[in-house]
């Protein structure tokens, strides 16, 4: 088992890419800088759809220190 870097993506949103040969078990990203436009201080709904579309749940940091945890099943974002 290996972590990667987190994953950078825009202030609301991010798209998750599965390096060939790896099977993830906890996919995680950040939204690295506020933007008073999005909403980039919780899991946005594309993060959600995204962690959906692989089958897996997931967790979102953000720039204010957040750290959301994405139930794909309930499709649910909790708050850790």
């Amino acid at each position: 088992m290996v972590a990667t870097p987190a994953a950078k993506g825009g202030p609301d949103w991010c798209e998750i890419d599965t390096p060939e040969g790896i099977e993830i078990d906890a996919p995680y990203h950040s939204h690295p800088e506020y933007d008073a436009n999005a909403w980039s201080e919780v899991a946005s709904r594309e993060d959600m759809e995204t962690h959906e579309d692989q089958g897996i749940d997931g967790c979102v940091s953000t720039a204010g220190g957040r750290l959301w945890y994405i139930d794909t099943e309930d499709m649910i974002a909790t708050q850790i």
